[in-house]
């Protein structure tokens, strides 16, 4: 079975009885576990479960990540102003992906050729970069 098929599998299971499949690993010791939480099927048995103030709160919680992270990609752009900002923290909506602009892919040559025209790169450290980037 694909890692996909399971993923899905695990994700209708999960909808069904409110098992989630929850995977730890900690960076500082390299040690992995892995466990099922029952976090509830629906908001009905998330209230059962844990309270309707725990569950109001965490979702309150996440919904702020979400916004701020929404109006801090509006920050991040040099182009936009705080009002720009503002006006996408003022029509968030948690659940709904807000429009966004791929990002621009960077040509690897263009920051080795500005090194170069500013003196900062011999002809033999550019042809080093090239074939770095050409991966020869």
């Amino acid at each position: 079975m694909s890692a996909e098929k399971r993923e899905t599998e695990g994700q209708a299971e999960a909808q069904a009885t409110g098992k989630v499949k929850v995977s730890v690993k900690s960076i500082k010791t390299n040690r992995e576990v892995e466990l099922t939480k029952n976090f509830g099927a629906d908001l009905g048995e998330a209230v059962d479960l844990f309270g309707e103030e725990t569950v109001f709160t965490n979702f309150r919680a996440a919904a702020i990540i979400k916004c701020q992270s929404a109006v801090r990609r509006i920050l991040d752009n040099a182009e936009k102003t705080p009002e720009d900002a503002i006006a996408e923290g003022e029509k968030f909506i948690p659940g709904v992906v807000s429009e966004r602009k791929a990002a621009a892919v960077k040509d690897p040559f263009s920051s080795i050729l500005e090194l170069k025209r500013a003196g900062k790169l011999s002809d033999e450290e550019l042809r080093a970069k090239i074939a770095e980037i050409l991966g020869e």
